[in-house]
């Protein structure tokens, strides 16, 4: 995985370079078992082409494995997943097949009932949760790529995090205010 500077300058870091034998993977980890509780994943992410993972939690090597997954579609359009009996996927409005950074937060919120995505520190779209238990015991964290064979990300991705909480619309906005100068 490649690290280099967001921008001529920058001291902060974006990570790319992704292939199907060269991603970031978290072994199986309790703090990431969100059950049907409230979740965040947020970061910037910038360019990329074709289908492309940005995140995935799930059982190595098995896509129907409970979880959750962020991704780019072929069409550039970013799409949260969560997964337990079946998928409950929500897709943003908005194009990521820009050269631009852009901010994303994707939330799950209310005992697990809603999922949103937020881009730029602004609502972008809202769906109903019906696969709502993410716990898998056997899921690993796997960071640029499906469940570890997949869709390797093609673009950049800099201060990636996942919270075990939902930030309201004004903590989304300020993150977005507070990290689009560096």
């Amino acid at each position: 995985v490649t690290k280099s500077a967001v921008a001529t300058g920058a001291d902060l870091v974006a990570y790319s370079g992704f292939t199907t034998s060269n991603y970031l993977q978290q072994p199986y980890n309790s703090d990431l078992d969100f059950g049907t509780g409230d979740f965040s994943i947020s970061g910037w992410f910038k360019g990329g082409n074709n289908v492309q993972v940005i995140l995935d939690r799930r059982t190595l090597n098995n896509v129907s494995s409970s979880g959750f997954y962020l991704y780019i579609d072929v069409d550039y359009t970013l799409r949260f997943a969560t997964v337990s009996s079946g998928v409950s996927q929500i897709n943003s409005n908005s194009s990521f097949g820009s050269t631009e950074w852009k901010h994303v937060t994707a939330v799950r919120k209310g005992a697990g009932t809603i999922q949103e995505i937020y881009i730029n520190g602004v609502l972008d779209s809202s769906g109903s949760v019906t696969s709502r238990n993410t716990t898998n015991a056997t899921g690993s964290l796997f960071i640029g790529i499906e469940a570890g064979i997949n869709y390797p990300n093609t673009g950049s991705m800099a201060l990636l995090r996942i919270s075990a909480t939902a930030p309201t619309v004004e903590q989304i906005k300020k993150m977005y205010d507070d990290e689009k100068f560096l």
